[in-house]
């Protein structure tokens, strides 16, 4: 190609980049003109519909949410005529329907757009609402689209859709999208103003036809009143009185009219009143004076008054409050009674306070049983040997020293089996369960725990799932929870507690749950809310910013375990200044569990002779009694000290019969070891061998493919016979 035509070229294409990009600027620029000086967004909509066309697709709709939630398409355009001429006959006769039930009612409430430059028919069920409306996009042949929702703020109008058929070789860009969000964000506004201008036509509608009864309504106030209404003159005498005054004081209109209305006081009270009269004078609105005033049968009445000057008039109203005056002393009986439940409070708070400082022992402990559990392995494996090799030996006093090293080895392991057992690191007792009902049991103790200045308030879901979990558990968390928030709000407030059934997709944070379907425990207060720097820290064990002494940090980071041992998770909303909300979710149940243990091997079945055994254990000690008993029983032991070199021996020996993993071991622990293993090897039998019982890893796995640590070689042989002959099945 000649240089003269390559710039020719270049110039060419140069200039559709350009007259692309005017139209864009005039279809932003006209449809802004339109979308502002109409005060009909539907019209103007039709008008930047049709000129969207050729630009954004060679279809454009509009939907919009009506006041009474109902969703329905008010404009249209595509570039062929035929096809504008059908959607011109289809869509008035489409009726609105729910705006909650749209299929993409997420995405307009969110504000979050859906941009698809290549669609597919799983997307097309995915967006419609039947299969009426999906063969309508198919004949269309709809292959790329653009939705931007239509919403300000929180406030949802709607959408807008762009689509490109006939022009196959058009797909939507990054440009486009950033296109239809300004059309988009223009036209939100545009919706607006106008909602908000015919609102306001409507006030002054509405203001115009209430005038006349205000004033009726005034004035049947001034005759029907039980509060005291008047009008006093500088000059001391009253000028109108309401009939509330012969009602609440004895007195006719004329004897309050002739007489100066600082002799209805009291005289203790008159140098209080001579003070609010001066303070009137300078033009100050008196609120709250509390006065006694003679009944016309002698008796007093405390009357409090709030009275505003305009000119040489005061404007009085007063309200009869002697028996507020009289309720002083019910006042201090029901302190008294706060004072005693701020006690027991202050009694739940250092109970709780135990019960945490305990959970943070529970936590050491049960890391120390672990490791513990290793030293112990390698001592009582050792000890084994040692009898093996010196039994039927003459000396006693050696093999007296052994039973006793091999005593004291096995109380150590029934010593860190209690400490497990302390920190609940055994087992939970999941159990199917309604979480209304144990909500409901709990409102009570929740109320006296966070006080009369808190108040709990309860959103149950109609008709929520069940829950897999831990009872027991689940009242800690959300007395915990509960706890949390009173300390949040440090003048009182609410706490919100909700129910609901809840659908998630993939996790964004790694607290959250994996996809699938929850029961939601929501726990919001109206307290000071988290900065986002502390809302990143919050699930750090023993993180807090509470004052010290108020807090241990371990609250939220044993919400977090025990909603993830549970097979859940947590997610935290806060903003400062606007309280906070805890999401606990749970899985939902099923009505029975899908995992049971395999059926016990008949006694005397034995394991296959010389069975090869891939061992893998990061400890070298651990590691090598473990093996030396594996010989002693007659099997080939091959062994790896890493997950990685575990997967490459297998890779390069396929006669191994089972493999015996470590459960935690640093980088990749025995669990992904054992997916990976099944994925790659599924005839491969696992068992695993563990310290303490890693509940949430190894839910689904039966008791007799876990060898617990320390391990005895009974144990061992009979678990792994069983392995084998499952495998030789």
């Amino acid at each position: 190609m000649s240089k003269s035509r390559i710039e020719a070229s270049r110039k060419k294409s140069s200039g559709a980049k350009a007259h692309d990009s005017e139209s864009r600027l005039r279809l932003l620029s006209d449809a802004g003109l339109m979308l502002a000086r109409s005060l009909d967004p539907k019209a103007s909509l039709k008008e930047v519909a049709l000129r969207a066309i050729g630009i954004l697709g060679d279809a454009c709709f509009v939907d919009l949410i009506d006041e009474a939630g109902n969703i329905a398409r008010v404009a249209w355009a595509h570039a062929r005529k035929d096809r504008q001429a059908a959607y011109d006959a289809l869509w008035p006769t489409v009726p609105p329907s729910n705006y909650s039930l749209h299929p993409l009612a997420y995405a307009i409430a969110e504000g979050k757009p859906v941009f698809m430059p290549e669609v597919t028919d799983a997307w097309l069920r995915e967006i419609a609402m039947g299969e009426g409306h999906l063969q309508f996009m198919r004949d269309n042949q709809v292959h790329s689209a653009i939705i931007v929702p239509l919403c300000l703020a929180t406030t949802p109008f709607g959408a807008m859709t762009f689509w490109f058929t006939d022009d196959k070789s058009r797909r939507h860009t990054q440009a486009d999208l950033d296109l239809a969000l300004e059309l988009g964000r223009r036209a939100s506004i545009a919706i607006s103003h106008a909602r908000h201008h015919q609102a306001l036509l409507r006030l002054n509608a509405e203001l115009e036809n209430t005038v006349d009864e205000r004033t009726r309504e005034r004035d049947r106030i001034w005759r029907v009143s039980d509060d005291l209404m008047s009008v006093a003159g500088d000059d001391g005498y009253l000028k109108a009185v309401n009939p509330a005054w012969r009602k609440v004081l004895g007195y006719d209109e004329a004897a309050l009219l002739s007489t100066p209305f600082r002799e209805f006081g009291e005289p203790p009270d008159r140098a209080r009143g001579d003070a609010a009269l001066a303070q009137l004078a300078r033009g100050e609105m008196v609120s709250r004076f509390e006065a006694r005033m003679r009944h016309a049968e002698g008796s007093w009445r405390w009357i409090s008054w709030t009275v505003v000057p305009e000119g040489d008039l005061y404007y009085a109203i007063g309200r009869d409050v002697t028996a507020q005056r009289a309720a002083v002393d019910e006042l201090a009986a029901a302190n008294r009674q706060l004072l005693a439940e701020i006690e027991e409070r202050e009694r739940v708070e250092a109970t709780l306070h135990q019960m945490r400082r305990l959970e943070a022992i529970g936590q050491i402990t049960s890391g120390v049983a672990h490791d513990f559990n290793n030293l112990l392995t390698v001592l009582l494996g050792n000890i084994a040997f040692l009898e093996q090799q010196f039994a039927g030996s003459a000396d006693a006093k050696l093999t007296r020293r052994l039973a006793n090293m091999r005593v004291a080895g096995e109380r150590g392991a029934k010593l860190t089996s209690q400490l497990l057992a302390f920190s609940r690191r055994q087992h939970l007792e999941p159990e199917v369960l309604a979480l209304n009902d144990i909500l409901k049991n709990m409102r009570d103790l929740l109320q006296t725990a966070l006080g009369g200045n808190v108040r709990v308030e309860m959103t149950l879901a109609d008709d929520p799932w069940p829950a897999f979990a831990d009872p027991t558990q689940i009242e800690l968390v959300i007395l915990n929870l509960g706890i949390n928030a009173r300390d949040a709000m440090q003048t009182g407030g609410v706490v919100a507690i909700s129910t609901s059934n809840v659908t998630l997709g993939a996790p964004a944070h790694p607290e959250e749950p994996a996809a699938g379907d929850y029961v939601e425990i929501r726990v919001a207060d109206t307290g000071v809310g988290m900065e986002p720097g502390v809302l990143e820290k919050a699930f750090e064990p023993f993180f807090t910013t509470k004052e010290p002494g108020r807090g241990s940090g371990l609250g939220l980071s044993q919400v977090l375990g025990f909603a993830k041992q549970s097979g859940g998770g947590v997610r935290i909303t806060s903003l400062s200044g606007t309280g906070t909300t805890v999401h606990v979710y749970l899985p939902r149940a099923t009505l029975r569990r899908t995992t049971a243990p395999l059926a016990e091997e008949p006694a005397g079945s034995g394991a296959p002779v010389s069975a090869r055994v891939l061992l893998v254990d990061d400890e070298a000690p651990v590691r090598e009694v473990i093996a030396q008993a594996l010989r002693d029983m007659g099997h080939e032991v091959i062994e790896a000290g890493s997950g990685g070199a575990a997967l490459e021996i297998m890779e390069q020996d396929a006669s191994l019969n089972v493999a015996l993993l470590d459960f935690a071991m640093p980088g990749m622990n025995g669990a992904e070891l054992a997916r990976r293993i099944r994925s790659r090897f599924p005839e491969m039998r696992v068992l695993f061998v563990t310290g303490y019982a890693e509940t949430e890893a190894l839910a689904d796995v039966a008791d007799d493919q876990i060898i617990q640590k320390p391990l005895r070689q009974a144990d061992l042989s009979r678990k792994l016979t069983a392995a084998l002959k499952r495998r030789a099945a």
